[in-house]
């Protein structure tokens, strides 16, 4: 696997590294992408291979080089002998190999037998659930982050401006995890709230913005207003045609619009590098997203020094985390919880500016973060959040701040946390109390005890042989 930042050349790197290969097979999951490595392919072989498609439109499979979707070819009607034997390609490319843990690029994985796997990711900890360090043998090849870019001068510096927003998330339900979508767009679409939006636009921007909205909705009618106020602007979704999404980039790239709403469909796979100026309009308290959204202004242009950026920030949860994002230092003891603590240090050339009213709340929320109990429930919402899932204990492990050690010291069990953040399924709501003294005993038995071992294989079913 491959850690490299947006913007920083992961598709040429692979266009060189299988120079050697004879067949090789690049999947990604947007057509975009596809088209756009594709190019980069042929800028660096020419004519000397030939190039195909394998996607739902086109299915090619005597070709050197074949760019195919995940979408098609995780299907088991295409991996097949019909189409492509297990050892047909010398090396394979999985872009945005975060994904890889999903059944779709998992059935390719498992099919396909190559002499080199090169997984390309910016994120590497976002993952649907399982560990995709282990799918590459936790062979970690190169890995550059955003500061370590900017400080060499590969991307663009940031300046941001973080704008306080007085909309009360507090009076929001928050579900699974997450704000009530409905809920949320009545609050993001208020007046006063466009007014805001528009009045730091018109005093921030540069020539070519992009816009992150919380929702469809919410993406339109931020569009209608701007419009309304005589500001070039689109809007793209999910659901807008490859074609039209194509004459809309191209327009944004010549300069004929001012700015582009979107939702999420901008986060990977996007090369506009004209983008000077970006508007965060959605609460997050993702790193990844926060991460991608941020790369897409990132990458360098001829006269852009500088990336500005807006975000409005409120008491949505997971907002005092922006410090820690912004410098880029999240796990540990010592990320910064605030603009005024010592070690908010940011990449060379960056500023961070921030509204009085939002330190305010930082310097709050720090002193309740103090409180080792509201911690690690926070830690936990954040991994809940990254893998849309109700977190294990291996999840919390793998992808949280906090050892595990301190749940269990602190709540007595997995089980006795669980039950405090409401997050029991309905079998293990039914345990009784013997079972859950069992579970405290299994967490708490030290591994060295010559039954454990023998215990956990009973329970999980296995059989042992003698010899």
């Amino acid at each position: 696997m491959v850690i490299v930042a947006t913007g920083l050349g992961k598709t040429y790197l692979s266009a060189f590294d299988s120079m050697n290969f004879n067949k090789i097979l690049f999947v990604a999951h947007r057509d975009e992408i596809l088209k756009d490595a594709q190019k980069t392919f042929e800028t660096i072989y020419s004519d000397s291979k030939s190039y195909g498609f394998f996607n739902g439109s086109t299915k090619e499979t005597k070709k050197d080089i074949i760019f195919a979707s995940v979408q098609t070819l995780s299907k088991s009607d295409y991996l097949s002998e019909k189409y492509f034997s297990k050892d047909y390609f010398d090396y394979i490319v999985i872009d945005e190999f975060h994904h890889s843990s999903a059944k779709s690029y998992s059935e390719i994985l498992n099919y396909f037998k190559p002499k080199f796997l090169l997984g390309l990711t910016a994120t590497p900890d976002r993952a649907d659930s399982g560990d995709i360090y282990k799918l590459c043998d936790y062979n970690i090849a190169y890995e550059c982050d955003f500061r370590v870019a900017i400080n060499n001068g590969w991307l663009t510096p940031f300046q941001y401006f973080g704008v306080y927003d007085d909309t009360d998330y507090s009076l929001i339900p928050w579900r699974g995890g997450k704000y009530d979508l409905e809920s949320l767009e009545n609050s993001l679409v208020l007046e006063k709230r466009l007014q805001l939006i528009l009045k730091k636009y018109l005093e921030y921007r540069k020539n070519s913005s992009i816009a992150f909205c919380a929702s469809v909705k919410h993406a339109k009618v931020m569009q209608e207003y701007f419009l309304k106020n005589n500001i070039k602007s689109e809007i793209i979704l999910g659901e807008t045609s490859i074609s039209d999404r194509q004459n809309i980039i191209k327009k944004f790239k010549e300069g004929k619009l001012d700015i582009i709403f979107t939702v999420d469909i901008f986060n990977e796979g996007i090369d506009i590098p004209c983008i000077d100026t970006v508007l965060f309009l959605r609460p997050t308290s993702s790193y990844t997203i926060f991460i991608q959204q941020l790369g897409r202004g990132l990458r360098t242009y001829p006269n852009k020094h500088q990336l500005r950026v807006l975000d409005f920030v409120g008491n949505y949860k997971g907002a005092e985390l922006k410090p820690s994002f912004l410098s880029g230092f999240t796990k540990g003891k010592n990320i910064p919880k605030s603009p005024l603590d010592e070690n908010f240090v940011l990449p060379e050339g960056c500023s961070a500016n921030f509204d009085f009213k939002i330190i305010e709340y930082f310097e709050e929320r720090k002193n309740k973060r103090d409180n080792v109990l509201q911690k690690l429930v926070e830690d936990y919402l954040k991994v809940k959040e990254l893998l849309n899932k109700t977190p294990s204990i291996m999840d919390v492990y793998t992808f949280g701040e906090y050892p595990i050690h301190l749940y269990l010291k602190k709540y007595r069990s997995w089980y006795n946390f669980l039950k405090a953040v409401n997050d029991l399924d309905e079998k293990e709501q039914q345990f009784t109390e013997k079972a859950i003294d069992f579970l405290e005993f299994l967490e708490k038995t030290a591994m060295t005890k010559s039954y454990k071992i023998p215990l956990f294989l009973s329970l999980f079913g296995v059989e042992t042989k003698k010899k």
